[in-house]
């Protein structure tokens, strides 16, 4: 699968820890899933620094999440409808609803997630792959697609001006290949069967001619 795009963030929990203290439950609205606020809360009530590196981790990952995919049509994704969940092995997974999970599934993209945590810092990576070999264009195609279809583009048009390539993949010069149709009359097997008998007509024609010539001298 080729790479549409690539995010990496690096948050500081105490960072988020003072947003929480400071915005309360308007702060764990405007930026968390509520499957999130509840997993926070269970967190929380394990300790206070369980809690804090919780939401900087999921923090971290929907940044992260947001500068792979880019800014869509209507602005920046909403961070509630990007959800980290845990795949069966315990590594984390984006779990997306809404203008997200249309965003994705219009440009045919899927996303890769790793977060690593420190003492006081967590880091979140974020792949946007698309998943099949056709790679759709324009915005919502991933913050890298336009260049990739430009030097695509520029690829084709430089093997235009310098040649059209054969079923061989070796390239002609665009002025051969006129020639070398034009050419192709002049390898025909051999002359046709009214050229035939044209001639044979003019030769039976030259005979008489020479005949009647004789037998009046």
């Amino acid at each position: 699968m080729a790479v549409a795009g690539v995010g990496l963030d690096l948050c500081c929990i105490a960072r988020v820890s003072r947003l929480h203290a400071r915005f309360g439950e308007r702060f764990l609205a405007r930026a968390f899933h509520p499957l999130e606020i509840r997993e926070f809360g269970e967190k929380r009530r394990r300790s206070e620094a369980s809690g804090a590196q919780f939401l900087a981790s999921r923090w971290a990952a929907k940044e992260a999440a947001q500068k792979a995919l880019g800014a869509t049509e209507s602005g920046r994704l909403l961070f509630p409808e990007l959800r980290v969940a845990s795949r069966r092995a315990g590594a984390p997974r984006l779990a997306l609803e809404g203008a997200a999970a249309r965003h994705c599934e219009r440009a045919g993209l899927r996303l890769d997630l790793s977060i690593s945590h420190e003492t006081d810092k967590v880091a979140a990576v974020c792949i946007a792959s698309w998943t099949s070999q056709l790679r759709p264009t324009g915005r919502s195609a991933g913050p890298v697609a336009d260049e990739l279809e430009r030097a695509e583009q520029r690829k084709k048009e430089q093997e235009q001006r310098t040649g059209t390539k054969s079923s061989q993949g070796r390239l002609w010069p665009p002025t051969s290949v006129p020639v070398l149709l034009a050419a192709v009359p002049a390898l025909d097997a051999g002359p046709t069967a009214d050229e035939l008998e044209r001639a044979d007509q003019r030769k039976k024609k030259q005979a008489l001619e020479q005949w009647q010539h004789a037998k009046r001298l």
